[in-house]
């Protein structure tokens, strides 16, 4: 009898010790497996992580709420997980799920489809306390986004009346950690309050965008790279006189705040030395460039020169009409037929066609199109 006793106690021991592992336990001691993949975005549904039982034991568990993912593109923005999502795997058996998740790295840019993510175990319990309690209320569906990049922040958070009513908990979990204000847009604007402290406090919204840039580099010099609004005031500076060297040059970068104009539009612009702009790109709420292409472009080409030249040059246009590329300049050119191999990197369309013009000072003297021998797309 007591070695029955022994046993149950035993099994119950065991029992609950298997009910007091988390996701991240389960991980870490490899008995699951995960492989999460980005559905492109930084807010919503845009995780999918594939859960994989390593066990010939059956698992029942939860991927829980304030669980971390991280992108393993150290520039684009982690995912935390904001609702809670139970499993049940038998033995060797996998199941995907479809993640409902929010940024919590606001400056870094939204992460693109098919990123691919691994677990952060170490936990915040900060944001973990918040995404838990969102759960727990089911108000992960709401705009959430913007709560947790204000935590992030320590930023004031403004609700209406309403929302602190329906979302009490939400707010006052916030109000531990930032100061919250309850928006009152009736407010009179000729009140006492109003004279001596101004105009309400309004909410804020995130702000979200993923853009890439992208410009042939003519001549070694130093760029600035800046955000701005519609009247030129600046928002954010990446760098400042940073030197960039001639060729194709790609970055892709984000703008992520919390705003109060829901019809904010930003101006990302890459200045020269001289304050030049050298590309410019104007961008709304939730604008998601896809990973840009670099193609490698070789090719060969025949030309004949009509006469002899004293100060000749040869210059590569792109599909855009825009100087591409100068192969040569000030040089005597007898008359007479010419080959010659030519490759470069370029962003354009992988179609885009490429046109090479001969001058003698500024007279034309010939244009001819190029084409490809072959075209590869570079990655990474």
């Amino acid at each position: 009898m007591k070695n029955i006793l022994f046993i149950l106690a035993l099994c119950c021991a065991q029992a609950l010790f298997a009910d007091t592992q988390t996701f991240v336990d389960l991980v870490t001691k490899s008995k699951i497996q995960i492989k999460a993949d980005g559905l492109g975005g930084h807010s919503g549904e845009v995780l999918k992580v594939q859960v994989k039982n390593n066990t010939k034991s059956s698992i029942r568990d939860t991927l829980d709420a304030g669980v971390i993912f991280v992108c393993e593109d150290n520039k684009a923005q982690s995912l935390m997980v904001m609702d809670n999502y139970a499993f049940n795997l038998p033995p060797y058996s996998s199941t995907n799920i479809v993640v409902y998740a929010n940024c919590v790295i606001p400056h870094n840019y939204s992460p693109h489809k098919d990123s691919k993510f691994i677990i952060d175990t170490v936990k915040n319990e900060k944001l973990s306390g918040l995404a838990k309690l969102i759960a727990r209320h089911r108000y992960y569906t709401y705009a959430t986004q913007s709560i947790v990049w204000a935590l992030i922040n320590n930023s004031d958070v403004s609700c209406e009346k309403r929302d602190s009513a329906s979302a009490w908990p939400v707010y006052q979990y916030m109000a531990k950690y930032v100061k919250v204000q309850v928006y009152k847009p009736e407010a009179d604007p000729y009140s006492q309050a109003y004279v001596n402290h101004g105009p309400p406090p309004k909410p804020k919204f995130a702000f979200a965008s993923r853009v890439n840039i992208t410009a042939n580099i003519q001549n070694t010099q130093n760029f600035s790279l800046i955000c701005t609004d519609t009247s030129g005031k600046e928002l954010r500076s990446y760098y400042k006189n940073k030197t960039i060297k001639n060729g194709v040059y790609s970055v892709t970068i984000g703008f992520n705040e919390l705003v109060e104009d829901t019809n904010l539009v930003v101006i990302f612009k890459l200045l020269d030395q001289q304050n030049h702009i050298v590309f410019s790109k104007r961008v709304k709420n939730n604008n998601l460039d896809d990973r840009p292409k670099i193609w490698l472009y070789k090719t060969q080409f025949e030309y004949d020169v009509p006469k002899d030249l004293k100060n000749a040059s040869l210059k590569a246009y792109g599909p855009d009409g825009n100087l591409f590329e100068v192969l040569y300049e000030k040089r005597e050119m007898p008359k007479g037929s010419r080959r010659a191999p030519y490759s470069f990197y370029h962003f354009f369309d992988k179609d885009a066609k490429f046109k090479v013009k001969l001058f003698e000072d500024n007279e034309e003297i010939l244009r001819f199109d190029i084409k490809p021998l072959t075209l590869d797309e570079i990655k990474n």
